[in-house]
């Protein structure tokens, strides 16, 4: 029937306008999510650099990259610090050992050697290298290392200061070890909370003391036992200390006993003091220590997860700079093209695919989804955003995110029933009309 076919044509038209409006490089990036122009010209600048290796890429040999980020450069540079803080301890103890221009030697090359492991990590991660406070506390005591051996050198310093600096770098192992390093921040995190405890407690011991040297100092004892123990309450801050050594059960019936026979009055006073110190302060201490691990913990695993993104986002990087390649530096490509270079193993793409872990299988499904009108052609940069997209770790941003994309396509399938049902009722002629037709 005529009205059918005219129908099917104008419907095929519209599903025209509305796929060359998403195919629009603007559209394909707002159905991922990306409407913001910055993040979209962030994007395309992305992609434009990953149409060629940059110089540092082609200056930094693959075996080089490989070896930073394996577990033999970990190991020895755990090895190196260990032997290092080892040395340090014979230098301290029995420098008879060794002369002293043969232990000068020894310190300025382990210094070599950290120096030489900073060059490499800032040859691999550039300056994103000092976004990890540990790596800054290498560098450094490297830089300081250095300037303590020229000021010895030119005998303008102390030689122990080296000592101590390289003692330090056993923190230094909490980058191969993610316990340590969760420890150590944890540590680092209380310090401001006990802090603020420590002053509060001697608000309370100064307060305290005061009341002590009113009426145990200045009281009128008569017995020798008594007496033996109001020289300790004579000034504030003796007292302080006297009230110290009774929170840590540090001698505490020497101070309490004698009073127990003539001035009973004042022994409750000293020993809910040492009960109520004792018992606030531990848990207080606890309290603090517990919850900063507990957040240190959740950062580490927040630090893996964003560096885990990270190296997703690069391996995917490095497989479209291939496509980008293989196309002549074209954004658009065709999934046949894809298919080819997959299936010739390429080198890269095999090391991207077997790092995701995924098949090539399950590779070209994700191509084909980005295909969203079936031409037969996808863009590099959309195909990467979406890749990068499936690596993400689940959060509510991102399910906020696949849900709006979800919200989009059910939109637009709904728009369509409508528009074809509006179709359909203008078209819908009277038994007049289908005569004439």
């Amino acid at each position: 029937m005529h009205w059918t076919r005219r129908l099917t044509s104008w419907l095929r038209h519209r599903r025209a306008e509305e796929e060359q409006a998403l195919a629009s490089p603007a559209s394909r990036l707002q159905s991922y999510g990306i409407a913001d122009p910055s993040v979209r010209g962030k994007l395309r600048s992305d992609a434009s650099s990953h149409s060629e290796p940059s110089k540092t890429d082609r200056l930094l040999p693959q075996s080089v990259r490989n070896f930073v980020f394996s577990r033999h450069f970990e190991i020895a540079l755990v090895a190196i610090i260990l032997a290092n803080t080892l040395l340090v301890g014979f230098e301290i103890d029995s420098p008879e050992l060794l002369l002293d221009w043969q232990w000068r030697i020894l310190d300025i090359a382990f210094n070599t050697i950290y120096s030489l492991e900073l060059s490499l990590k800032l040859w691999v991660h550039g300056f994103n290298l000092f976004s990890q406070p540990l790596e800054i506390f290498g560098a450094g005591l490297t830089l300081l290392a250095w300037w303590e051996i020229s000021a010895r050198l030119l005998n303008y310093a102390p030689w122990e200061a080296t000592q101590i600096l390289r003692a330090l770098r056993v923190v230094q192992l909490g980058i191969v070890f993610p316990t340590l390093r969760v420890l150590l921040f944890a540590f680092v995190r209380s310090l401001r909370a006990i802090a603020w405890v420590v002053i509060l407690g001697l608000f309370a011991f100064y307060v305290t003391a005061c009341c002590a040297v009113l009426f145990i100092g200045r009281g009128d004892f008569h017995d020798e036992e008594s007496r033996s123990i109001q020289g300790n309450f004579q000034s504030v801050w003796h007292s302080m200390y006297v009230f110290f050594e009774l929170m840590t059960f540090e001698t505490w019936p020497d101070y309490v006993r004698p009073l127990l026979a003539h001035h009973w009055t004042y022994v409750p006073f000293l020993v809910g003091f040492i009960f109520i110190s004792n018992i606030f302060f531990l848990n207080v201490f606890t309290a603090i220590v517990v919850e900063n691990v507990l957040a240190a913990q959740s950062t580490e695993k927040a630090n893996d997860r964003n560096e885990e993104e990270r190296l997703d986002a690069l391996q995917v990087g490095s497989m479209c700079r291939v496509f980008f390649r293989e196309n002549s530096g074209r954004d658009m490509i065709s999934t046949k093209t894809i298919a080819e270079i997959v299936s010739r193993g390429d080198d890269e793409v095999n090391r991207t695919l077997q790092h995701l872990q995924w098949s090539p299988q399950y590779f070209q499904s994700l191509v084909s989804f980005c295909d969203l009108d079936n031409s037969g052609t996808v863009s590099i940069r959309n195909l990467q955003t979406l890749l990068q997209d499936c690596r993400t770790h689940l959060s509510m941003k991102n399910y906020l995110h696949f849900d709006k994309q979800l919200h989009d396509r059910v939109d637009y399938v709904d728009r369509l029933c409508q528009v074809t049902l509006e179709a359909v009722k203008q078209w819908r002629p009277g038994r007049a009309g289908r005569r004439k037709l």
